[in-house]
């Protein structure tokens, strides 16, 4: 059977459908689950409001993207980083999908992403951290 392809609209976007937004569900203290969606902050608040002009998906080039991504890394630290990734995917997508030929994010400068300062804890201080934090949990302190 032969595969079509789709051919692309002329609405063409970053994203579509919201299918930049993954379900997630977390566990909270008191025991209930709250239902969140994640994704959505980086094209929202980062990458949308510092597009200057519509630009069909088929004209983005590097150059577009790298003056993008530049007013993006002024928001903090790991926006550049982040605005980046979130492209990188859309462009992705536009490529599988046939939008177009190449990912023009490839071409982009790299923002690095800051390391995580990570204070590993004696076993100490791990007890004096869930005895003030985990007060509710019984029966835990008998294999500390």
């Amino acid at each position: 059977m032969r595969q079509l392809k789709r051919k692309p609209q002329n609405s063409a976007a970053f994203f579509e459908n919201n299918s930049w937004y993954h379900r997630t569900k977390i566990l909270q203290d008191d025991g209930s689950i709250k239902y969140s969606k994640k994704g959505g902050y980086a094209v929202y608040d980062l990458i949308l409001p510092n597009i200057e002009y519509d630009i069909k998906v088929r004209f983005t080039n590097a150059e577009y993207l790298d003056a993008l991504l530049e007013r993006v890394a002024k928001v903090s630290a790991s926006a550049g980083n982040k605005g980046r990734e979130i492209l990188n995917m859309a462009m992705k997508e536009a490529v599988i999908g046939g939008y177009i030929k190449t990912n023009p994010v490839t071409g982009t400068k790299p923002y690095k992403r800051q390391k995580p300062k990570i204070t590993i804890l004696s076993k100490e201080k791990i007890k004096v951290l869930l005895r003030k934090h985990l007060p509710k949990i019984t029966g835990i302190w008998k294999y500390c």
